[in-house]
């Protein structure tokens, strides 16, 4: 157990994916570690075998569980609340042959960005804050997806997109990035 006052979130985005690799929207649907995503997520190991951690979670998508797994970390808990936006009618589709307005909102994150049949930013923050304002002090390691991360760095006054494979750390209660892990 830390003894830290505040909470610490380590945020740490999967590894690339076959679909990130393709072009691929994947939200809540399975998508498949590329090998540059296992390397990213076994370069994560010696970044964050040093750190304590009070709790270790992942989302329940595999490839939040599969870069958990290779970075040493290979029971976490599974957190619905942390899974990535749900695209309803896109997910699973080519990028490229979504619509470019669509394609550009969700680039920019604009707070009216919305899918059909799918989720909003309120709607993931809303879980995802939820979520992460029931823990106690200390410090949590959460393997999750841009998505949330992008979420949560907004609640910080930040736009922030993280590359796969890599991490943001940040004091959840005093609302500050306190490192960016590569």
């Amino acid at each position: 157990m830390s003894d830290l006052d505040y909470v610490e979130l380590w945020l740490v985005r999967h590894g690339e994916t076959v679909e990130n690799a393709t072009g691929i929207l994947s939200g809540w649907i399975e998508a498949t570690l590329s090998p540059l995503g296992v390397q990213q997520a076994k370069a994560l190991k010696p970044k964050l075998a040093s750190v304590s951690f009070d709790a270790v979670y992942a989302s329940p998508l595999q490839r939040t569980q599969d870069t958990a797994r290779y970075a040493g970390f290979p029971a976490p808990v599974i957190e619905p609340a942390i899974k990535e936006f749900c695209f309803g009618d896109y997910d699973g589709k080519p990028i490229a042959s979504l619509p470019q307005d669509w394609v550009r909102a969700l680039y920019t994150f604009t707070d009216d960005f919305v899918t059909p049949n799918g989720e909003n930013i309120a709607i993931v923050s809303q879980r995802v804050t939820r979520f992460v304002n029931t823990l106690p002090p200390g410090r949590y390691l959460l393997f999750c997806h841009g998505g949330v991360i992008r979420t949560l760095a907004r609640h910080l006054g930040v736009d922030k997109f993280l590359e796969n494979g890599t991490a943001l750390v940040i004091d959840w209660t005093h609302r500050t990035i306190l490192e960016h892990v590569r």
